[in-house]
């Protein structure tokens, strides 16, 4: 097999035992059944050949038909990451194919109705034209010469900074790319964090038009891609997590989906979950457990119900986001989001928290 190089920025999750509550067995760390080889493009190569000399490192490398996972660590364990990724990604075009493509009409700016050029796959198409780069590490110091690499490489000096905070970083555009590390962890744990963050990538680049997306949202998404192709909740997004033991997360490692839920069950039934509404406002390291637990229940709420309904909003709320980009909460970004609820659903917020909130009740 060619040595080659994939790059995905994803999360690294904590590894401390839950409180009150037996932790899940692992899962095994066994390569999946083999695949037929599928040839790196001249594309990916000159990327591997750059981050080889760049990083001195000899990048293991294995193509697939959604994604190219490069990474130090061994080919096998590169194999295993790729096959949660693909589970993942079959969840994303079953969920989005009612809306004329996995990609939207406007994911390619060619108009045509499912919005993949001649020849390329849906996850071509919704990537930018390419396969996601998926970047997987042995430690954090060649994670962050990644990070330096990409920069570098595609002249958009903007993420570096943030990714010596975070075991994992998402990179929506300009090359669509998830970048992780193993330490301290181990590639079963890692499997939650790849799902999670092609949610966060898919998130962002659903009919693509330089626009960002709702952060409670996203988070919502990628928890329930997690949850749904894992069966458990390693990776979180929010008060500076990150993968990252704080007072508030501890609860959230390797946690079986259904407990999250039931959680989110109970905050409902207490009647203490913010309204979605409350939800617009917040930063990322402004959520909290309940809070993605919230977002994850609408998100949740839609897929099951109406999901053509569900990529709609999201492609109607990037219609309305606000021009140029603004890191900042602004009354537009609300107002975008408003209206796609109104156009799409015919609801206001209140409505969508009542229905949820019974949603939740009934099947959680």
């Amino acid at each position: 097999m060619s040595r080659l190089a994939c790059v995905l920025l994803v999360a690294a999750m904590s590894t401390l035992p839950l409180l009150a509550q037996k932790k899940p067995e692992p899962k095994p760390e066994s390569a999946p059944a083999s695949q037929p080889t599928i040839p790196i493009d001249p594309e990916l190569q000159k990327e591997i050949d750059a981050i080889n000399a760049a990083m001195s490192v000899k990048l293991n490398c294995v193509a697939g038909k959604n994604f190219d996972f490069v990474g130090t660590i061994n080919p096998t364990q590169l194999q295993l990451l790729m096959e949660v990724a693909d589970r993942t990604f079959k969840i994303v075009e079953e969920l989005m194919a009612g809306a004329g493509g996995v990609a939207g009409a406007s994911a390619t700016g060619n108009g045509s109705a499912s919005g993949a050029p001649a020849g390329k796959t849906p996850a071509e198409a919704l990537f930018g034209g390419r396969k996601c780069l998926v970047a997987v590490f042995n430690n954090g110091t060649q994670y962050q010469a990644f990070g330096k690499w990409y920069d570098e490489f595609y002249k958009f000096p903007y993420n570096f900074a943030e990714m010596k905070t975070r075991t994992y970083f998402p990179y929506a555009w300009p090359r669509s790319c998830i970048a992780t590390h193993l330490k301290p962890h181990d590639v079963n744990m890692l499997r939650n964090v790849i799902a999670h963050e092609i949610g966060h990538v898919v998130g962002y680049r659903y009919a693509y038009n330089n626009a960002d997306s709702p952060i409670w949202f996203v988070e919502g998404l990628a928890t329930c891609l997690e949850g749904r192709a894992t069966g458990t909740t390693n990776c979180y997004c929010f008060s500076g997590g990150y993968g990252d033991a704080n007072a508030s997360a501890k609860t959230l490692v390797n946690r079986e989906w259904a407990k999250w839920k039931a959680q989110v069950k109970a905050q409902v039934k207490a009647k203490q979950e913010k309204t979605t509404e409350a939800l617009l406002r917040m930063k990322l390291n402004e959520m909290t457990m309940n809070d993605v637990g919230k977002a994850m229940a609408v998100v949740d709420f839609w897929m099951k119900n109406e999901p053509a309904k569900l990529t709609q909003w999201i492609s109607a709320t990037k219609k309305h986001w606000p021009q140029p980009f603004q890191a900042d909460w602004s009354p537009a970004k609300g107002e975008a989001q408003k209206l796609a609820l109104k156009e799409v659903f015919g609801m206001e917020w209140p409505e969508l928290d009542e229905a949820v909130r019974k949603h939740v009740q009934a099947s959680y």
